[in-house]
This record gives structure tokens, sequence and C-alpha cells, in this order.
């Protein structure tokens, strides 16, 4: 401990004789019951009823930035907490409140207190001295130090109390880490002038296994990881002192390893009692806990408490291995608000956000001031079934606009304030863009705020963004495909990388039954838990072959920290892989799938809020279907469309109720040509500049007709396949209100609605490009297969799975692909062109198993997936 203090005191450039002593009064205010008086203070808590707190305040003004530390011998006897704990866990050192501990509060000029994170607590400890250094997060009037017994009975005496101001040490410079671009498209990452395999290690540092996590770090390092990750905090939360532990806990036993830490931007518990007015506020009047994302004083105080972190890691021993910061906030940390079930948006500065906006997109002439956040069942309004009218509900449309997109704004604000922190050196990283995955929820496409995908990758201050794979139980077991969270596959070309977090329930994960602080249904994904070590290895070098397609950054995330990576097996399989990524990175090309899925996040804003019998359907199942087809296929915004690869060969607009006249110049150029096809889905285009207008359908050019009967789109192809009618949502099966049929008697009819046996999918031969309109979702895989192949798209084997539960899988990128098959069985792999080599790659050498060829046998074990590498 000693070694540690002395360490903590050279980092921050400070010992007791450089340090600035402030003058501490004799007199503290102490709570009722309480004996004692300066230079000795006696806490006796006899109930364990909140905080047995002694204080006394200093006057300033402190201004932002200054370093302060508070500091004191501490004596305890007979302390227990309010569960009967006498002894103290690593956890509590970081975040529980249940202890005996120093704080230093910082007030503003109205005395409201912005922060007070406290000391290591002193529970199973019977003498010490505790120390707490504290960055001032903004300039305060007022610093009020805290003795603390918090939630414990016992008795406590603190002794030669010492306040003082500290010099701060020079920063120091941090590597440079940066996303490149290669010569062919694809990016990859440089740290430190070198290219680094494309993954890095999560390690969820809050449920006391510390230990857990770091024998998975020393296996992951030791393979070749380049990259560790664990949580961090603002100052405003948790102390330097503290921070400082968990960041030497982590990066001193892996000196050659870099960080880039994921830092929860919640401003804490003393900011959210303080500012009630700043917080996110339901319909319903309720006040969440966490803060309104158009709250200026949450982003300003953010900011200042985000730049003295970076200064913190600057100052320490670890500055050279800190590679940049994994912004998370509200729910999980994924930028979901907290809780899209609720319409939210009621707070003062979302109103005031929301005129800004109004002023920014109509004119600062005009006159906002009296404008209302709409009600919740103005938003939950539809004029045309689900769809909702420009002319009488732009309020509507504008706001939703605003609400799901200000998450975005307020990820780029942060992660430019780290580059500036940074000197422009370090990476900014982020969850969000889950346009597919959060349709599942009959509310969460419109209240969840992920519609903001579109400017993250226009912006130059954001380097990674990414999701896990989906949760659903249809894609995520053994021997099932991958289904990705949201259209991340245009990210290449703005310079960016998207992630996917590895979080596999694997065997070794502990059974949440045993009661090990965690439940099952708190844990996404453990119904698809793997069995034996067989299964998690296959399941992992799938989710690999996925990453390695889509060119995304793999992050390996133990969840709960129980353990589920911690064998040699998993790493010892992992090891060959990695420096097979390394070595292609700077000449591998982007992804270059032949199908293109298209969705549009503005488009969302078109409809009411509870269209699950939509979103649900278009946006979150047909993921199920299209990935069991053996071509490549690619997900994208439509405001990709100009920037789609010249591979695609197939467009299929999802939710094109929008289509702007530059996106349908792009598909007239682009793929109204050379025998390609594109899928219009649902409803295309049935918004022009004038409003709704059913009659924009004839851009397709198939004639359809609308319906305004409400229907289940069930539809049943020609053989009497049926499909539409299943969902695989949290919410009852819904119909939709409106719907399109057929009428055109010069298509090819591909399916009939069962209710009304009105044509609902077509084909139709147009001048050189074939159009194909659906009107229901879901389509089984064959008939996908089918429409693939006439458009020109490579189906790589000679005979596919069209059983949904046993399906095969691709995953196919230049010299690379991925071959997975439910049943197994030996299969012919038909290839894109003729190569001179094919070499299987399953296990640390690469095997030989077909020369100048395109196409070739290869028996497959069922649900295993098998490498290859085409040369």
């Amino acid at each position: 401990m000693k070694s540690y203090l002395l360490t903590l005191l050279t980092l921050l450039g400070s010992t007791i004789c450089r340090a600035e002593e402030i003058p501490l009064s004799k007199e503290w205010k102490l709570p009722g019951g309480t004996t004692g008086s300066s230079p000795t203070i006696a806490l006796n808590p006899t109930q364990c009823s909140g905080a047995t707190m002694a204080t006394q305040q200093i006057k300033g003004p402190f201004a932002a930035g200054e370093l302060l530390r508070f500091s004191a011998d501490v004596e305890i006897s007979g302390v227990k907490d309010d569960k009967g704990k006498d002894a103290l866990r690593p956890f509590d050192l970081n975040m529980n409140p249940r202890n005996v501990c120093l704080a230093v509060a910082q007030l503003d000029d109205k005395g409201r207190t912005l922060s007070a994170c406290g000391s290591a607590r002193l529970l199973g400890t019977e003498k010490t001295r505790l120390m707490l250094e504290v960055p001032v997060q903004q300039d305060v009037a007022l610093i009020e130090l805290r003795l603390l017994a918090t939630l414990v009975t016992g008795d406590i005496h603190y002794r030669n109390m010492v306040f003082e101001k500290l010099p701060a040490a020079p920063l120091q410079d941090v590597p440079e880490a940066k996303i490149m671009t290669n010569s062919t498209g694809r990016c990859f990452w440089q740290i430190d002038g070198k290219t680094r395999p494309l993954v890095m290690y999560f390690g969820n540092n809050q449920f006391n296994h510390d230990d857990r996590i770091l024998e998975e770090m020393e296996k992951a390092t030791a393979v070749g990881v380049p990259v560790l990750s664990f949580n961090l905090y603002l100052p405003s939360m948790v102390s330097n002192s503290e921070q400082l532990k968990m960041i030497e806990r982590f990066m001193k036993p892996f000196p050659n390893a870099y960080f880039i830490p994921r830092i929860w931007l919640g401003p804490g518990a003393a900011y959210q009692q303080s500012f009630p007015e700043e917080m996110m506020k339901y319909a319903d009047g309720r006040t969440g806990g966490y803060a309104s994302a158009s709250s200026e004083h949450w982003k300003n105080f953010t900011d200042n408490n985000l730049r003295e972190l970076v200064k913190l890691i600057r100052r320490s021993p670890y500055a050279r291995q800190f590679a940049g910061l994994k912004l998370t906030y509200y729910q999980t940390g994924e930028w979901i608000y907290w809780d899209p079930q609720l319409s939210a948006g009621y707070d003062e500065p979302t109103r005031l956000g929301f005129i800004q906006w109004l002023k920014n997109k109509y004119g600062a002439d005009q006159d906002f001031s009296n404008v209302q956040v709409p009600t919740e069942a103005a938003l939950n309004t539809g004029t045309f079934g689900e769809f909702r009218d420009p002319k009488t509900q732009q309020q509507e449309i504008d706001f939703s606009l605003f609400y799901n997109t200000i998450n975005a704004d307020n990820i780029i604000r942060f992660a430019r304030t780290v580059k500036e922190a940074t000197d422009n050196r370090s990476l900014t990283a982020t969850f969000y863009g889950y346009l597919f995955e959060l349709a599942w929820d009959e509310s969460w496409p419109q209240q969840a705020g992920h519609l903001g995908l579109e400017k993250l990758y226009r912006s130059p201050y954001i380097d990674i963004i990414g999701a896990p794979y989906s949760y659903s139980p249809i894609g995520r077991g053994f021997g099932l495909p991958v289904d990705l969270h949201g259209p991340f596959d245009g990210i290449d070309r703005y310079g960016k990388v998207a992630m996917i977090e590895e979080d596999t329930f694997t065997h070794l994960a502990l059974d949440p039954k045993v009661g090990d602080g965690w439940e099952a249904q708190y844990a996404p994904g453990y119904a698809s838990r793997t069995t034996n070590m067989e299964e998690t290895l296959a399941v992992l070098r799938r989710d690999l072959g996925v990453a390695a397609t889509h060119n995304q950054l793999m992050v390996w995330q133990n969840l709960f920290s129980e353990g589920r990576f911690n064998d040699q097996k998993i790493w010892d399989m992992y090891k060959p892989y990695l420096d097979w990524m390394q070595q292609r990175a700077e000449t591998a090309p982007p992804f270059q799938p032949q199908v293109a899925v298209v969705a549009s996040a503005d488009n969302m804003a078109l409809l009411k809020t509870k269209a699950y019998g939509i979103t649900e359907r278009w946006l979150y199942q047909n993921r199920f279907s299209l990935n069991r087809v053996d071509t490549s296929i690619g997900y994208y915004l439509q405001s990709d469309l100009a920037t789609l690869p010249d591979s695609v060969r197939c467009v299929i607009l999802l939710n094109p109720y929008r289509i702007t006249a530059n996106e349908k110049s792009v598909l007239a150029e682009r793929f109204m040509r050379d025998g390609k096809m594109i899928i219009f889905c649902y409803m295309p285009n049935v918004y022009d500049d004038t409003g709704f207008n059913p009659n924009g359908t004839a851009f397709c050019g198939i004639d359809l007709e609308l319906n305004t009967t409400s229907l289940f789109p069930e539809s049943k192809t020609e053989n009497g396949t049926a499909f539409g009618g299943r969902q695989f949502g949290r919410q009852k099966k819904q119909p939709v209100e409106i719907s399109l049929s057929v009428k055109d008697r010069n298509a090819e009819p591909l399916a009939h609605y069962s209710s009304t046996r009105d044509v609902s999918c077509a084909l139709k031969e147009m001048q050189g490009w074939t159009s194909v309109y659906l009107g229901s979702s879901g389509l089984p895989p064959a008939l996908w297969r089918t429409l693939f192949q006439k458009a020109g798209c490579h189906l790589f084997f000679e005979s596919c799975s069209t059983d949904f539960d046993k399906p095969d899988f691709v995953q196919a990128n230049g010299d690379f692909l991925m071959v997975q098959s439910a049943t197994g069985g030996r299969k012919t792999i038909r290839l894109p062109q003729k190569v001179g080599r094919v070499y299987r790659f399953d296990t640390a050498r690469p095997k030989l198993v077909a020369t100048d060829c395109n196409s070739f046998q290869a028996e497959l074990e069922p649900g295993i997936p098998a490498f290859f590498v085409c040369r």
C-alpha cells in the first residue's frame, strides 16, 4: 500500500512538501447525537439508515482542473454494513456506498452539489490513512469535506485531517492510434505506427470478479490481442485515486498491451439529485435517473469531466498504453433511452432543444417559442394507417427525427472532446445504430434514440461504431447464422470500422441459478448458451468468420465476469487467425457483397410510435431468412446507395417510404441496368414533396393498388408455402392497417395474401433490369435464393438447405470463405471465379484441398464452420 501511494504521489507530480495545504476549521458540522471535535471526530451510528456524516465547507473559489487531496487517519471498531458484512470486497473499492470513507463535494454558486465522489472504503481494516484526490469539475464556489459512515453501525474515529491543493504534473503524450484505409478501400487500425489485429478484449469489472478478468486478459494478450478494455467513470462519480487503482489493476500486468476503456458518461448520483430539471422526463410526469439528452448543463459538465479524466490518464504511468475511449451511456451503456417503452422527452431542456432544432431546419426568423413536445397520443397516431401525414403531423415527424438523433449529436460532441484532450491521437468508439435489433419491441424504434447513424458516419470525431450480434435464438445458437444489429457495412467508405461484440454465453459461463449476482432474465443470449467445448469453439469461430468477412473489430465481452472465455483451448483456437488477420489487414479488400439490404433511419419518423406490425416484420425478422441463403449479403443505410460496392447486383429496399430525387437517380443509373434487380418492400415511395401520395409507387414499375382494410400480411407462394404471418418479437402478432396489392398483368405473381387472394408479391421484367415488389415480409430462403439467382448473384452451394431450423450459412469476401451447415455432410462449393489453390483453414496450418478449380467438395461436420482461403 505504501509503495502504491508513493507511486500515486509521483505520477500526480506532487509530494507532501510541494502541496499547498488549505487550512481547516476546528469546527465540524456533526450529525445529531455525535460527540467529538477536531482533531478527532468520532462517528457512532447505531442504525444502518443512510449516511452518518460530519462536514466542513471550504470557501473558494476553486477553478476547473485544480487537483485537490483530502486525507485522514481512520480507525474503526465493530463496524458492519446493513448486510452484516465486515469484510471489504474488491468491487467495494469502486462503487459500493456501504462503508466508511472520505468524500469531497463540489458545490456551485447556488449551493447545489455537482459531485461527491469518495475515497477507498475502509470496511475490513481496523486502521489506515485514507486519501482522496479529485479534480475540480468546473469553477465552483464551495468545497464540502465529508467524513462518512454510510449504511453501517459501529465506532469510527477520524484524525489528522489534511486538505491540500496539488500541483499538476505535465501531460505525457499518448500513442497515436488511428483508423487507416488500405489501397483497396478496407479500413484497419494502427497503434504506435504498427498495424495490429482488429480485436479487443473487454472485462466487465462490476461484479467482484476481477481475478477472472485478469486470467482471461492474460490468455488473450498471450495470443496477440493488442487492446484491453474495462470500465472507468467520470471524475464526478469516481475519484482520481480510485480510477488509478482500476487502471493499474488491469494495465500494470500487461505492459505491452494498449487499453481503450469504456467510460460511463453518467454524471453521478449527487448531480442527479441536485439537478432534477436536467433529467429525462416521461409523459406520465415521472423523472428518470438519466440526464436529458438535450441538457446543455449536463453536456458541459460531461465535457469538463472527460477532459479531466484524459488528463489523469496522461499524467499516469500508463499514458503510453492509452489508445482511446469507448463512450457509453443510457440503457446498458448502449445509448438506448431509458425506458424506451415509455414516451419521453417532456423535460424543459428537450423542449428548448426541439425549438432550436426547428429553427435550424426552418429558419431562425420563425417564431417557435410556444412549441410543445407532441403528446404521447399524438406520437402514436397515424393518418394513413400507421403512417403520419406531413400536412397535419409534421411536428410529430420532426420531433421523432430530432429526439432520435440527438444521441448521435451528443456522441459526436463528447468524441470531439476526447480527440481534443488527446491532441487528436486517440480513437473513439461507441455502441449505436441498432436499426434492426430494436425493431423487435413495440415502441423502441421510435423511442430508443438510434436513428442518427448517418451523423456518426459523417463525423470526423468517431472511429468505431457497432453492436453485439442479435440476441434472437433464431440466429445466435450453435449451427445457426449470425444476424447483425444494424446496417454497418457502409462504414468503410467513411474511413471507420464497425465493431461486433462477441458476448456468446459459452458452456464455461456460470449458471445464473446459483446466485452469482445476476439472473437469467438479465442475461441476453443465455437461452442460446453452448453446452460443451466443441459447440463453444464452433460458435466463436463462426462469429470470427463474420467479423473477418465484414471487416469488423471483434470485441470479446465477458458480460458478467463469469469466465465464459477462461479456457486456454479457446485462445489457442484464435491464435493462427489473429496472425492471419494482421497479415492481410493492409491488402485485403473491403466487404463486397452481391446483395445490399438497405434501410432508412429517417423514414422511421414517418410511422407512428407503435407500428410494430411493420417495423418488426421488415426490419427485425427479414434478417433470419436472408442469412439462410448462400450468397454474400451486406446491410446498408438508404443514404449509402450512391456508395454501394460495384459488386452489388441486387438491392433490397426494406422501408423505402420516401425515396429522394437523388436516391432515385442513383437507383436508375446504377441498378436499373445490366440485368440487376431492385426489390421494393411494403410501401415504396408513398411520400413525395406534397405528402402521402400512393401514386408514387409507380416508381417501382409495377402497378400497385392501395388497400385500406386491416389485414394480417401472411402470404402463400405459388406452391403453397406460407410466410409473413409469423412474428418473432415480444409483442402479440399485429395486423397492418394499410397494404398494397399487385394489379399489374405484366408482372409474374410470386405469392398471394392468404386472406384476400390478391397478389402480394410479384416480379416484372423491365428494360434491362428486374423489379420485384414484396407486400409480405419473411420470404422463405428458397424464394430469396431464386430471386438472387435471377439477379445474377453467385450462389455458393450446389444444393442449399431450405430447412429454416437446419440452415446453411455462408460468409464470403475476397479470398476468404466460411461455410457452415447445420446438417453437415459432403457439400459441393462453387466459387465465383477460377482459383489456383484452395486451403482449408480450420487448424493452425492451412491445408491444401483443391487446385486450379472453380468448385470443390468439402466434408462438413454438423454446425461446425469451415474456413477456406482461395488464391
